[in-house]
């Protein structure tokens, strides 16, 4: 799960217990695009194909998440503001909303006939499904929580959350069965899913330091779905040496046996700085083993398929991002924005290598391309 996710979770459950808009963001939500522009210098980035395709000021609406599931249907969530969405020619407002002004945080799809989004609401987990024809409210009624991530396995949807309560922030995950929600108790708290299929789901459990509303005190686990029942399944030692904490943040499935985990491991040397260490596991349909390429300086926030074996890797406040080819070559590109800025989300365009990347950087928000 990304970081801003679950802080964006965090911080909605903290406030008073339900989920709070600055109250400019009503007035604001009819503008579209909040004065976005095109560069005229639409250059590749470091040479590596990576091009800035639109920009926009850092006011209301900062982008967040980007998804897609073809050429022509791509969007991004936005703090506070309804979707943008990508029709094959530009990026504009989102021309079928499951509802007027709505606000989704998260976003998840298989295609065009296969969309769940979550809105904001103070009342329950507000879901909202696509069938191609129309949509349909699913809503998770459960007062005080908020979705933090989500997966689409066939017919079955699942969804994490967290939910503030008597006792505290707890970690809660749900199962769309076809029918109606269930809520299910894995082995461990869930803060990231992925699916192959109805009978093949993983999940990421990982309280890290940075990671709010976990004690930080768990270690990392893998668990998966057979259709039937969680289970944990074994990971390789992660941080070895006493003073040190290793954490995943996102999974990547290219297919049952080739999944991946991605992280940092952390430690602190004797004057208290932070020393991390790219963390990067691999599934084969056996085992997870963790594979030898070990940046230092990096903590690993999102992994996606670039569409031809690989994957490309994001890095926390960093404009850098890793590729990993599918013959296994590593390549690290750091996109040529002076004032710096932060990678916030990726996307791979199912059946083709064209990538979307949304960043912050320089007081204003980024789409970049590649491909």
């Amino acid at each position: 799960m990304r970081l801003f996710t679950i802080i964006t979770a965090t911080s909605a459950l903290l406030a008073g217990g339900m989920f709070v808009l600055a109250p400019a963001v009503a007035a604001e939500a009819p503008r579209t695009a909040h004065h976005i522009t095109r560069p005229a210098d639409s250059t590749p980035a470091a040479g590596e194909g990576w091009r800035v395709v639109l920009s926009g000021r850092r006011t209301l609406g900062a982008f967040a998440d980007v998804g897609a599931v073809s050429p022509t249907d791509a969007w991004i969530t936005r703090t506070g503001l309804p979707l943008l969405r990508w029709n094959g020619q530009a990026w504009g407002p989102d021309p079928n909303p499951p509802a007027e002004g709505a606000v989704p945080y998260l976003v998840r799809a298989t295609g065009a006939g296969d969309e769940w989004q979550f809105l904001e609401s103070t009342s329950s987990v507000d879901v909202r499904h696509w069938n191609g024809i129309t949509w349909t409210r699913r809503a998770i009624n459960v007062e005080g929580a908020h979705a933090t991530d989500a997966a689409i396995a066939g017919d079955e949807t699942w969804v994490s959350g967290l939910r503030l309560g008597a006792a505290g922030m707890t970690d809660v995950l749900w199962r769309w069965d076809g029918a109606k929600w269930r809520t299910v108790e894995p082995p461990r708290p869930v803060s990231t899913l992925a699916a192959v299929s109805e009978k093949d789901v993983w999940a990421l459990s990982s309280p890290g330091e940075r990671n709010l509303g976990y004690d930080g005190e768990r270690l990392p686990a893998a668990m998966h779905w057979d259709g039937r029942r969680w289970s944990v399944v074994p990971l390789p030692v992660l941080a070895p040496d006493e003073g040190t904490h290793a954490e995943l943040n996102d999974l990547a499935v290219l297919d049952r046996d080739r999944v991946y985990a991605v992280g940092t491991v952390t430690s602190y040397d004797e004057a208290g700085r932070v020393n991390r260490q790219g963390l990067v596991l691999r599934w084969d349909g056996r085992v997870w083993t963790r594979l030898p390429h070990r940046t230092t300086g990096v903590a690993y926030i999102q992994a996606v398929s670039d569409g031809r074996g690989g994957l490309w890797l994001a890095e926390e406040g960093s404009v850098g991002l890793t590729h990993l080819s599918a013959a296994g070559r590593w390549l690290r590109v750091t996109l040529p924005l002076p004032k710096g800025g932060e990678v916030r989300a990726l996307a791979n365009v199912p059946g083709t290598t064209k990538m979307w990347a949304t960043v912050q950087s320089g007081g204003r928000q980024l789409v970049l391309s590649y491909g």
